[in-house]
Protein backbone atom coordinates (compact mmCIF):
# COMPACT_ATOMS: atom_id res chain seq x y z
CA UNK A 1 0.00 0.00 0.00
CA UNK A 2 1.10 3.55 -0.68
CA UNK A 3 0.21 5.91 2.18
CA UNK A 4 0.36 9.67 2.09
CA UNK A 5 0.64 11.41 5.46
CA UNK A 6 -0.16 8.04 7.11
CA UNK A 7 -3.42 7.68 5.12
CA UNK A 8 -3.74 5.12 2.32
CA UNK A 9 -3.91 6.50 -1.21
CA UNK A 10 -7.13 5.17 -2.70
CA UNK A 11 -6.44 2.45 -5.30
CA UNK A 12 -2.69 2.40 -4.64
CA UNK A 13 -2.26 -1.25 -3.63
CA UNK A 14 0.04 -2.64 -6.34
CA UNK A 15 3.84 -2.83 -6.09
CA UNK A 16 3.99 0.13 -8.44
CA UNK A 17 1.96 3.33 -8.37
CA UNK A 18 1.60 5.99 -11.05
CA UNK A 19 1.60 9.38 -9.38
CA UNK A 20 -1.44 11.61 -9.75
CA UNK A 21 -1.48 15.40 -9.81
CA UNK A 22 -3.27 15.54 -6.45
CA UNK A 23 -0.10 14.50 -4.63
CA UNK A 24 2.07 17.02 -6.43
CA UNK A 25 4.70 18.36 -4.01
CA UNK A 26 3.70 15.84 -1.30
CA UNK A 27 5.98 13.13 0.04
CA UNK A 28 4.38 9.68 -0.28
CA UNK A 29 5.75 6.59 1.46
CA UNK A 30 5.60 2.87 0.86
CA UNK A 31 3.99 0.69 3.52
CA UNK A 32 4.72 -3.04 3.39
CA UNK A 33 2.88 -5.56 5.56
CA UNK A 34 4.19 -9.11 5.67
CA UNK A 35 4.35 -12.24 7.76
CA UNK A 36 7.61 -13.20 9.43
CA UNK A 37 8.78 -16.83 9.61
CA UNK A 38 7.43 -17.05 13.18
CA UNK A 39 3.93 -16.15 11.88
CA UNK A 40 3.73 -12.60 13.21
CA UNK A 41 2.52 -9.85 10.90
CA UNK A 42 4.67 -6.78 10.71
CA UNK A 43 4.32 -3.46 8.92
CA UNK A 44 7.16 -1.23 7.84
CA UNK A 45 7.12 2.26 6.27
CA UNK A 46 9.72 3.58 3.91
CA UNK A 47 11.29 6.96 4.31
CA UNK A 48 9.24 9.58 2.47
CA UNK A 49 9.95 9.68 -1.22
CA UNK A 50 11.47 12.92 -2.48
CA UNK A 51 8.84 15.50 -3.27
CA UNK A 52 6.75 14.65 -6.28
CA UNK A 53 7.73 16.94 -9.14
CA UNK A 54 5.24 18.35 -11.63
CA UNK A 55 4.47 16.30 -14.71
CA UNK A 56 5.09 17.25 -18.32
CA UNK A 57 2.14 17.93 -20.62
CA UNK A 58 4.00 16.32 -23.50
CA UNK A 59 4.72 17.34 -27.04
CA UNK A 60 1.86 18.92 -28.94
CA UNK A 61 1.60 20.84 -32.19
CA UNK A 62 0.09 24.30 -32.49
CA UNK A 63 -1.23 25.40 -35.88
CA UNK A 64 -2.70 28.60 -37.27
CA UNK A 65 -5.59 28.28 -39.71
CA UNK A 66 -6.92 30.95 -42.04
CA UNK A 67 -5.44 32.95 -44.90
CA UNK A 68 -2.78 35.39 -43.67
CA UNK A 69 -4.04 38.42 -45.57
CA UNK A 70 -5.55 41.74 -44.48
CA UNK A 71 -9.31 41.34 -43.92
CA UNK A 72 -9.07 37.67 -42.93
CA UNK A 73 -9.15 35.89 -39.57
CA UNK A 74 -6.41 33.62 -38.21
CA UNK A 75 -7.16 31.08 -35.46
CA UNK A 76 -4.78 29.09 -33.20
CA UNK A 77 -5.42 25.37 -32.59
CA UNK A 78 -3.50 22.82 -30.48
CA UNK A 79 -3.74 19.09 -31.13
CA UNK A 80 -3.57 16.22 -28.68
CA UNK A 81 -5.08 14.64 -25.62
CA UNK A 82 -4.92 16.54 -22.34
CA UNK A 83 -5.37 15.72 -18.65
CA UNK A 84 -8.85 16.43 -17.34
CA UNK A 85 -9.21 20.06 -16.28
CA UNK A 86 -6.55 21.45 -18.66
CA UNK A 87 -7.11 25.08 -19.64
CA UNK A 88 -5.45 27.22 -22.29
CA UNK A 89 -4.56 30.76 -23.18
CA UNK A 90 -3.57 32.02 -26.60
CA UNK A 91 -1.84 34.99 -28.18
CA UNK A 92 -0.36 36.15 -31.44
CA UNK A 93 3.22 37.41 -31.08
CA UNK A 94 5.94 38.83 -33.31
CA UNK A 95 9.16 36.92 -33.94
CA UNK A 96 10.80 38.78 -31.02
CA UNK A 97 7.98 37.70 -28.66
CA UNK A 98 6.00 40.96 -28.45
CA UNK A 99 2.28 40.43 -28.08
CA UNK A 100 0.25 41.64 -31.07
CA UNK A 101 -3.10 40.38 -29.78
CA UNK A 102 -4.08 38.13 -26.89
CA UNK A 103 -6.73 35.55 -27.71
CA UNK A 104 -7.27 32.54 -29.92
CA UNK A 105 -8.00 34.53 -33.08
CA UNK A 106 -6.98 37.75 -34.78
CA UNK A 107 -8.80 39.72 -37.46
CA UNK A 108 -6.04 41.01 -39.71
CA UNK A 109 -6.01 44.76 -40.35
CA UNK A 110 -3.78 46.97 -42.53
CA UNK A 111 -1.38 47.58 -39.61
CA UNK A 112 -0.58 43.83 -39.59
CA UNK A 113 0.47 43.80 -43.28
CA UNK A 114 4.05 42.66 -43.73
CA UNK A 115 4.40 41.46 -40.12
CA UNK A 116 5.34 37.91 -39.30
CA UNK A 117 3.04 36.51 -36.62
CA UNK A 118 3.36 33.39 -34.47
CA UNK A 119 0.35 31.76 -32.85
CA UNK A 120 1.27 30.75 -29.29
CA UNK A 121 -0.80 28.50 -27.03
CA UNK A 122 -0.12 27.78 -23.36
CA UNK A 123 -1.66 24.85 -21.53
CA UNK A 124 -2.16 24.63 -17.76
CA UNK A 125 -3.14 21.63 -15.64
CA UNK A 126 -2.93 21.00 -11.91
CA UNK A 127 0.25 19.08 -11.11
CA UNK A 128 1.91 19.75 -14.47
CA UNK A 129 4.45 22.24 -15.76
CA UNK A 130 2.94 24.85 -18.04
CA UNK A 131 3.21 23.78 -21.68
CA UNK A 132 3.95 26.37 -24.37
CA UNK A 133 3.42 25.55 -28.03
CA UNK A 134 4.22 27.83 -31.00
CA UNK A 135 2.78 27.47 -34.49
CA UNK A 136 4.86 28.05 -37.60
CA UNK A 137 5.24 31.77 -38.36
CA UNK A 138 2.98 33.36 -40.99
CA UNK A 139 3.55 36.65 -42.79
CA UNK A 140 0.51 38.84 -43.33
CA UNK A 141 -0.01 39.80 -46.99
CA UNK A 142 -2.16 42.44 -48.63
CA UNK A 143 -5.84 41.61 -48.67
CA UNK A 144 -7.78 41.11 -51.84
CA UNK A 145 -10.55 43.47 -52.90
CA UNK A 146 -13.72 41.47 -53.53
CA UNK A 147 -15.52 41.67 -56.83
CA UNK A 148 -18.24 44.35 -56.49
CA UNK A 149 -20.83 41.90 -57.85
CA UNK A 150 -20.09 39.62 -54.86
CA UNK A 151 -20.94 42.35 -52.34
CA UNK A 152 -24.72 42.25 -52.91
CA UNK A 153 -25.16 45.85 -54.08
CA UNK A 154 -26.88 44.93 -57.35
CA UNK A 155 -30.43 45.21 -55.95
CA UNK A 156 -30.32 48.66 -54.35
CA UNK A 157 -33.67 50.50 -54.71
CA UNK A 158 -33.55 53.70 -56.81
CA UNK A 159 -36.66 55.33 -55.27
CA UNK A 160 -38.28 55.97 -58.63
CA UNK A 161 -35.38 57.52 -60.49
CA UNK A 162 -31.99 56.26 -61.63
CA UNK A 163 -28.92 57.97 -60.19
CA UNK A 164 -26.33 59.15 -62.62
CA UNK A 165 -23.31 60.61 -60.78
CA UNK A 166 -22.12 62.51 -63.86
CA UNK A 167 -25.35 64.54 -64.08
CA UNK A 168 -26.11 65.08 -60.38
CA UNK A 169 -25.10 68.43 -58.88
CA UNK A 170 -23.38 68.27 -55.50
CA UNK A 171 -24.25 70.84 -52.87
CA UNK A 172 -21.83 72.06 -50.22
CA UNK A 173 -23.62 74.94 -48.53
CA UNK A 174 -23.30 77.17 -51.58
CA UNK A 175 -23.99 76.95 -55.27
CA UNK A 176 -24.18 73.43 -56.74
CA UNK A 177 -20.94 71.74 -57.76
CA UNK A 178 -21.36 69.92 -61.01
CA UNK A 179 -19.28 67.08 -62.23
CA UNK A 180 -17.17 67.18 -65.34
Amino acid sequence: MWPLEAQPIEGATDPTYQLKYRIYQDQPQVRVTGTWPDGTKRTRFSEPITKVLPGDLGTHKATVTGTPGVGNRLTIHVDGTWPQGTWFDYEFVTADGKTVKPGQFIDLAPEHMGKTLIGRARAYADGYNTGSFDAAPVTVAKGTIPNVDDLGFNNIPTYGFPWNPSSTPWIRGGPPITSG
